[in-house]
């Protein structure tokens, strides 16, 4: 299962089953003080019981991960 993040680096986290979706709310998203918002691919692989439950306790967990789309501050 692929998944993609948005992240700015402090408090916007937010996830999405869409690319195009995730780079349009990083392409929204307000640059503050943090320097750059980033789109990261995570490959969850199969998804099973243990898997859901680290995820769901605040672990994070991804076979693996790359950053698609990065927005810097000029």
């Amino acid at each position: 299962m692929i998944i993609y993040q948005v992240y700015d680096g402090d408090e916007h986290r937010a996830y999405f089953s869409s690319k195009a979706k995730a780079i349009k709310d990083a392409r929204k998203c307000e640059l503050t003080w943090m320097k750059e918002i980033e789109v990261v691919q995570l490959d969850l692989g199969k998804i099973d019981q243990a898997k859901v439950i680290a995820i769901l306790g605040g672990g994070g967990y991804a076979e693996s991960q790359s950053s698609v789309f990065r927005r810097a501050k000029r």
